[in-house]
């Protein structure tokens, strides 16, 4: 999806639209390089999702207050 390097440092980011861990194993193992770097992967949840989350939290809240 996207992606670019840091900055003045050795190293960079890539984001990925996967519906899985597995594909994302599957497309780093894919990579001729995958075992020479050091991976970090971080899942991340959408803007709209979080918020309908934190919406559903706070409605909650709400009841229990009552």
């Amino acid at each position: 999806m996207a992606g670019g390097v840091y900055a003045g440092e050795r190293k960079g980011c890539v984001i990925l639209d996967v519906a899985s861990n597995d594909e994302v194993n599957r497309i780093l193992l894919a990579l001729p390089f995958w075992g020479l770097l050091r991976w970090t992967v971080i899942p991340m949840e959408g803007f709209r999702e979080r918020a309908a989350e934190e919406r559903k939290a706070v409605e909650a809240m709400k009841r229990m207050m009552k």
